[in-house]
C-alpha cells in the first residue's frame, strides 16, 4: 500500500467519513436531497461497511469517482443552470475532502464572519452540520447594511460573478488550497475528482479543467476558498468604503458615487486575477434611496432553495 500524506489520512479517517455522512444528512439543501432519500436509507443499512470500503480504497489510491448525472434548471434569462447530482460514495468523499478544507480554511475566513462575510460560515469542527443556519448570516447583513447605510455610506454598487461556480479555475484552487498548507497530493486528488463530477459530455470524455459542482453541500466550501482570498486581500488596511459579501452576492458602500466606482475598478483587478469575472449586466451603481427596498433585491440561501424545488416539482 503506498505512503499517503497526513492531510490525506485526515479525510480517508473513518470518524470523518462518518462526519461527512452525518453532515450530509444534517444538510438543509433539501432540493439535492429530494433525489436520493431511498439511496440514502439503503446505504445506511451496510454503512459501516461501506464507509471502511471508501477509506480503503481512498488509501491505497483505487477510489475511482462517477461521472455526476445533469440536471438542466432553466434561468429567468432562458438559459439553464446545471445542476450535479453525485453517486452517494462521491459525496461521502467529495463532503470528507470539505470538512478538511473547512478546518484549515477556518482561522482565516472566521476573521470576516459577520463584518464582510455573510454566507457559508463554517458551523466548527464538532458539528453534525457543515455551516451555520443561514438566516443568521442573512439577518446579519440585512443588519449591518442599514447600519453603515445610517453611518452615511449612501451610494452602493452590487457587484456579481459570472456563473461562479462554473468559472472556478482548477489550477487557481489548488494554489490557494496549498497557501492553506494542503500537500499537492491531496491537491492533485480534489482536482481529479472534480473533472469528473464538472464532465457535461462523460460519453466523450471531454473534461474541463475549471468547475465545481452545483448542488452538493460541499461546493460552498471550495467557493469560499476562492472568496475568501477576495475578502482577506480587497479588505487589508483601512477603506474609504464598507465591502460586504453574501455567498457570492457582493455590495460596496461609499459616502460617494466616485469611491463605489474606485472600489468597483479595484475589486474587479483583484477578482480577475483569480480567474473571476464580473456580470457587466448585473453591476448596478446609484445612490440609495430606500434602504428597504434595496435589500430585497439580495437573494437568501433559503429563498434560492425553494424556488428550485419548485421548479423541481412542475
Amino acid at each position: 500500500m503506498p505512503a499517503i500524506t497526513p492531510d490525506l489520512k485526515r479525510v480517508c479517517s473513518l470518524s470523518n467519513l462518518r462526519k461527512a455522512w452525518n453532515r450530509i444528512n444534517s444538510s438543509r439543501k433539501y432540493d439535492y436531497k429530494n433525489y436520493f432519500r431511498h439511496l440514502y436509507k439503503s446505504y445506511e443499512i451496510s454503512l459501516e461497511d461501506n464507509l471502511r470500503s471508501i477509506r480503503e480504497r481512498l488509501k491505497s489510491g483505487t477510489y475511482k469517482p462517477s461521472h455526476a448525472v445533469k440536471i438542466y434548471l432553466p434561468k429567468k434569462s432562458g438559459l439553464l443552470r446545471v445542476f450535479s447530482l453525485l453517486s452517494v460514495e462521491d459525496q461521502i468523499v467529495y463532503q470528507a475532502f470539505g470538512n478538511i478544507v473547512a478546518e484549515n480554511l477556518s482561522s482565516k475566513a472566521r476573521a470576516h464572519y459577520n463584518s464582510n462575510n455573510f454566507g457559508h460560515h463554517f458551523a466548527g469542527v464538532h458539528s453534525e452540520f457543515f455551516f451555520k443556519p443561514w438566516e443568521i448570516g442573512y439577518n446579519k447583513f440585512k443588519s449591518e447594511f442599514k447600519k453603515s447605510f445610517r453611518a452615511g455610506l449612501i451610494y452602493t454598487a452590487t457587484f456579481d460573478y459570472t456563473a461562479f461556480y462554473d468559472t472556478v479555475d482548477h489550477s487557481v484552487l489548488s494554489h490557494l488550497l496549498e497557501d492553506l498548507r494542503f500537500t499537492p497530493e491531496f491537491c492533485q486528488n480534489i482536482i481529479e475528482y472534480l473533472k469528473y463530477w464538472t464532465c457535461t459530455e462523460p460519453c466523450e470524455a471531454k473534461y474541463h479543467s475549471h468547475g465545481i459542482p452545483q448542488g452538493p453541500l460541499t461546493s460552498g466550501i471550495f467557493g469560499e476558498v476562492m472568496l475568501t482570498y477576495v475578502d482577506t486581500t480587497f479588505c487589508k488596511g483601512p477603506q474609504p468604503y464598507r465591502y460586504m459579501r453574501y455567498v457570492d452576492d457582493i455590495r460596496i458602500l461609499s459616502v460617494d458615487e466616485l469611491g463605489v466606482k474606485k472600489a468597483v475598478m479595484r475589486l474587479d483587478i483583484l477578482s480577475k486575477r483569480i480567474g473571476l469575472f464580473p456580470q457587466a449586466s448585473k453591476l448596478s451603481l446609484h445612490k440609495i434611496t430606500d434602504i428597504d427596498s434595496e435589500l430585497k433585491n439580495v437573494s437568501n440561501i433559503g429563498e434560492l432553495n425553494v424556488i428550485k424545488e419548485k421548479i423541481l416539482a412542475t
